[in-house]
This record gives C-alpha cells, sequence and structure tokens, in this order.
C-alpha cells in the first residue's frame, strides 16, 4: 500500500509527495516527463510489502513499451496472472505484482483489470501513445481523487495532496456538505466536501488522450464493473455454505502473503473473529497477533468475547482503551489525515488500534469490513426482513428472529419495532432534525438522491438488493475511506477478505433465507465457520462495531469541546445552519432531555475539518 501522485498537464514540486509521506514512508520519487503538449509528472510514496527489495521501486517503467505506472495495493493472484503471462511470452524483470500490472495492461489493454483480485488504484502512462488510464478495485478500497482545474488534471490517494497546488481552493461543495451533515451520506457519490475535488468511484477507471485532452479537455470516466443481480442463485443451503467457506478461506489465505509482519484488528465479534479463527487454521506457528479496543462501560466492553477467540487460537492479545481524553488530544491530527469530516467516534477507537498495531511493528493488518453489507448484518436492515417475510407470511421464521433479537438485543428491538411498517424501514432521515439548518433546496435534493439509490430494494423487500446499495454508495465506501485513512496515517496496509470478489458475488446472489435463519444474522458465515469458532462467537446475536460511549463521553468530558465547536462553525458557516433552533438542540440533548444521536458530533467534526482545512463557501 502506498501513496500516488499522476498530473497532466501541471508542473509540481515534491510537495504532493512530502504531504504523504505517511503512506509510504520507505521510499517515493516524483518523476517528471516531457510529452510534445506539456509536462507529465509521476509520483509515489512506498510502503514496502511485498519484495520489500529496491525492485519494487515506483514510479516503474516499461522502457521496451514506454509505460510509467505509479501504483497503490496489493493484487494477491498476481503469481498466477505472472505465470499465465509468461507462458505467452512476456518476461519479467523483477517479483513484483506492479510489473504484473504493467504486463497485463500491454496483453490485455483495459480488460486487465476483470483479471485482478484484490484492491488497487494506479495511473498508467503511455508514452508513445501519449494515453493515460486511471483504476480503481471493484469496491473502492484504495482511493483515487482527481482534480480538474483549467487546462490541467491531477490524480492522488489524499485530497491534501492537492492543497500543495498554488491554485486550489478550499471551496466547500454546499450539497454534500448537507448531504453529511443532514443525512449522514458521506462518500455517497463522486463528489467530495471540496468543490474542485471528486473520486474515481469504485469499479470506475478514466481514460484520456494527451492531444484531446489539450484541445478540448475531454476525459472518460467509464464503469468497468458492477455487482451481479441479486437473489439470482437457488442452491441446497448446504452447497452455499460449504461454496462461501471455501472462497472465504482461499480469500483470507491470498490476504496473508506479505514479507512483513501481520496482525489482526479484533472486536469480538462475528467477522473479525472469523478472520483471526481461519487464519489460526491455516498458521503452523499458532502465534497470531491481535489487537483490540476495550471500555470500563461494560455495555460497550466486548473482551469477554475476545478473550474467548484469544484463548481459542492462543493468539497474542493486545488491548488499547481509548478515552475521552485521548480524544481531544488527538482530533485535529486524526481530522487532517481523513481529509473530510467523520460521522462518530468509532473512527477514534479504530484509529488507536492501528495507533497501537504500528507500537508492536505490524506493518499489515486484516480487518472484517464488507460482512455486513454482503451478509446483511446490520441490525438497521432487521426490519426490512421482517416486512419481507410478512409480505410472503413466513411466520414461524418470522417469530423466530423477532424473538432471536429480542433475546439478543432488547433495547434495539424496542427502538425499531416502529419501523418495521414503515414504507421505508431503512430510511433513518426520522433520526435528523431538519430545523438545525437553513431552508434551502438541498434537503430535497440529498433526499431524492438517496431515495433513488435505495427505492428498488425498498420497493420489493429485495435484502439482495439492499446489500447492494450499501456495497456501492450508501455504506461501505464511507467505512473503507475511515479505514485508509486510519491505518496509513501509522503507515499500515488495512487488508479486508471479505471483500473479494467472487466472495461477495456469491453473498449478493443468495436471497434473505441464505442470510437470515433461526434467530441469527449472517446464517452463511455462522454455519461456514461453525467448527473453529468459539461457541459464544458463533451464537452471539448482540452487534457493537468499533462503537464508543459517545453519549456518556458527549454529555460529559467531550461537552466543553462540542458546544464550544459548535458555536464557532454556527458563525463560520452561517448559511448552513438556523443557528436558533441549533442552539436549542444543543442545550437539550447536553441537558438530557433528547436522545442522543450523531447529529451534533457531525457538525462538531464538520466545524473541526472546516478549520484545518481552511474551507471557505
Amino acid at each position: 500500500m502506498c501513496g500516488i501522485w499522476f498530473s497532466v498537464f501541471k508542473d509540481v514540486s515534491s510537495a504532493v509527495l512530502d504531504v504523504i509521506y505517511h503512506r509510504g514512508p520507505d521510499d517515493g520519487e516524483l518523476v517528471k516527463v516531457q510529452s510534445a503538449h506539456g509536462p507529465i509528472c509521476i509520483g509515489h510514496r512506498r510502503l514496502s510489502i511485498i519484495d520489500i527489495s529496491h525492485d519494487g521501486h515506483q514510479p516503474m517503467r516499461d522502457t521496451q513499451h514506454s509505460l510509467w505506472i505509479t501504483y497503490n495495493g496489493e493484487i494477491y493472484n498476481y503469481l498466477e496472472l505472472r505465470r499465465y503471462l509468461e507462458s505467452v511470452g512476456h518476461a519479467f524483470k523483477t517479483k513484483t505484482d506492479t510489473e504484473v500490472i504493467l504486463k497485463s495492461y500491454i496483453h490485455w489493454g483495459r480488460e486487465c483489470l476483470t483479471h485482478f483480485e484484490g484492491m488497487f488504484s494506479f495511473v498508467i502512462y503511455d508514452q508513445e501513445k501519449e494515453e493515460v488510464f486511471a483504476a480503481r478495485d471493484p469496491f473502492g478500497i484504495k482511493p483515487l481523487y482527481l482534480y480538474h482545474k483549467g487546462g490541467f488534471l491531477c490524480f492522488a490517494s489524499e485530497i491534501k495532496q492537492f492543497k500543495q497546488l498554488q491554485e486550489f481552493s478550499s471551496a466547500l461543495h454546499r450539497q454534500r456538505a448537507y448531504d453529511f451533515l443532514r443525512h449522514g451520506l458521506f462518500d455517497h457519490s463522486q463528489d467530495t466536501l471540496f468543490q474542485d475535488v471528486r473520486q474515481i468511484r469504485g469499479g470506475e477507471y478514466c481514460f484520456l488522450r494527451l492531444h484531446d485532452f489539450k484541445k478540448q479537455g475531454d476525459f472518460h470516466i467509464s464503469k468497468w464493473y458492477s455487482l451481479p443481480a441479486s437473489n439470482t442463485l437457488d442452491i441446497p443451503f448446504e452447497k452455499a455454505v460449504h461454496e462461501f467457506r471455501d472462497l472465504f478461506y482461499d480469500s483470507v489465505k491470498k490476504h496473508l502473503i506479505s514479507d512483513v509482519p501481520v496482525g489482526f484488528c479484533l472486536s469480538g465479534g462475528l467477522d473479525s473473529s472469523s478472520i483471526v479463527c481461519a487464519a489460526n487454521s491455516m498458521s503452523s506457528s499458532h502465534n497470531l497477533k491481535t489487537v483490540s479496543a476495550c471500555y470500563d462501560d461494560a455495555y460497550y466492553d466486548e473482551s469477554k468475547y475476545i478473550e474467548q477467540v484469544s484463548q481459542s487460537t492462543k493468539c497474542a492479545a493486545n488491548f488499547v482503551y481509548p478515552s475521552q481524553e485521548q480524544l481531544l488530544k488527538e482530533i485535529r491530527k486524526i481530522t487532517w489525515h481523513q481529509d473530510e469530516p467523520f460521522g462518530s467516534m468509532s473512527i477514534f477507537a479504530q484509529w488507536t488500534v492501528f495507533q497501537e498495531a504500528k507500537a508492536l511493528g505490524l506493518k499489515v493488518m486484516l480487518d472484517g469490513q464488507g460482512a455486513d453489507e454482503q451478509l446483511a448484518g446490520y441490525l438497521f436492515m432487521i426490519p426490512h426482513h421482517i416486512k419481507w417475510l410478512l409480505r410472503k407470511r413466513k411466520y414461524i421464521e418470522f417469530f423466530q428472529i423477532l424473538f432471536g433479537f429480542i433475546a439478543g438485543d432488547p433495547q434495539f428491538v424496542l427502538q425499531s419495532a416502529g419501523r418495521i411498517f414503515n414504507k421505508n424501514p431503512c430510511d433513518k432521515d426520522a433520526l435528523f432534525r431538519k430545523e438545525f439548518f437553513a431552508k434551502n433546496d438541498c434537503e430535497l435534493l440529498a433526499q431524492q438522491e438517496k431515495q433513488e439509490a435505495l427505492k428498488t430494494a425498498q420497493a420489493s423487500n429485495d435484502i439482495g438488493a439492499l446489500c447492494a446499495s450499501y456495497i456501492e454508495s450508501h455504506h461501505l465506501p464511507m467505512l473503507l475511506h475511515y479505514e485508509d485513512r486510519n491505518s496509513m496515517a501509522h503507515s499500515i496496509e488495512a487488508r479486508v477478505p471479505f471483500l473479494d470478489r467472487k466472495l461477495v458475488e456469491l453473498s449478493i446472489s443468495l436471497g434473505h433465507l441464505y442470510k437470515y435463519q433461526n434467530g441469527y444474522t449472517k446464517t452463511l458465515l455462522r454455519e461456514a465457520m461453525q467448527d473453529i469458532l468459539p461457541k459464544a462467537i458463533y451464537k452471539r446475536r448482540s452487534k457493537l462495531g468499533f462503537s464508543v460511549p459517545e453519549t456518556s463521553w458527549m454529555k460529559n468530558g467531550l461537552r466543553p469541546y462540542v458546544s464550544t465547536r459548535i458555536s464557532k462553525v454556527m458563525d463560520e458557516h452561517p448559511e448552513c445552519f438556523d443557528k436558533s433552533a441549533l442552539l436549542k438542540y444543543l442545550d437539550s440533548s447536553m441537558g438530557g432531555s433528547k436522545h442522543f444521536d450523531f447529529t451534533l458530533w457531525r457538525i462538531a467534526s464538520f466545524g473541526e475539518w472546516s478549520d484545518i482545512f481552511k474551507v471557505n463557501t
């Protein structure tokens, strides 16, 4: 995992790489190439993971075909691809997956993307043909941003790289800011909270010819990958479990490939525990290292589950104890690394896990992102499934899951019972108070965008379509953004085995009753891992993730900070807020008369981000 830079017709200094030194402290270079139409700058910061010799230095050049590449990520099937490419006549000079990408592009052209298994963002420059090809992996695990201004175009791993350009202005994208503040939507579109910066989204590529770009400013962004249709596979449940197990074990095995130490994020939940237990079953030494976040508050503390996994696998368990004092101390640093505001304090908990991993000397960490999205594991998806059961008159299954969740998380069931019969059971707009914000047309636009993305799933109660929406736009891209920035801030490569393309496609193609059975979520995963999971994990129904005691923190140690930050941001961005309404809500929330939601934290985080990046409206 690394950091990249590529600019067309824009000469830049090494500052565009220096600002992301954390992404690649092992090596780096900025190469400048003069084309017939203007300067081309290709930059790279390297975090050495596979083939840590100098052979992996980037930018890498294929002199025979006049190709340059700057690349961030891992291609897990690169050895298989290399063997095939060698069999058809391609010669290799290194043992890197970077060179495999170059040779694949030479052999297949843009179709090379369909052959890659892994996470990646890269830019290839064909110096002879004067063409640029930039691409991102199917689910957007690795970031790739684009900044187009006047006659030049730039690609980067982090938005802060663009701030090193004299022409860059930190102008607020008001629509996206409103989506974040009002609806908690983030990374759900091609736009960012910066007006002039957009993303190459997961499963997209960008192609341009220098001549056309110079003459007309033409460049094209196309979709190269889409998820398959949902609920298209009807096979015996036992066969589905077998196929899921085989794909998952194969994915974990590939994600363990590394020439540097590998560790594991372990929350004590089903997903991360499955990764640790699967990896342990493949290890001869059984000396895995895990890092977990724990709390004094018993409701949020998952140490009893973590200890079950630790005892079962004999792993070396390491613990961190995130505190509100530490959050206050590091909030500006976290926000700077994130590039944009973040929606909950769980990002801080994840930050502390990677912080400890770095102290332990770990350069690769495996994490459980992506399981909940493909297997409908989020509790807020349950009302949607329940409505489907009632619609299909599956009353036995209805009572099984209802009683199962009452036993597993009665507080959640009580809070969401009224949503079962709502028109849109997964719509969370009711959590956010629109009276906070100045009246404008943004609300209607944001609502239309969100509803458009979800309407197919909501109209049909199709859990597969709902999962696809959360993978492609409504949830997973946001979590992958947070994970990338938190891990790379500490020069660690985060890997996510559940986002193996074949595994995700299998999960999406299977319907409701492959995901929910006997009152349990994620049935496929539970049954696939039953033989190696501790019983307490296999039977666990409660779910927390990287949760922190937000309600308590907001009303105690964080209260002065949040109140002060919100007061400042109201003055700095009056066009975004109805000041009197927000002050009233702030007072009632901190006083305890209103139930906690994330709105106040998002506003405070928005204010911190706006101050750090000098955002203007």
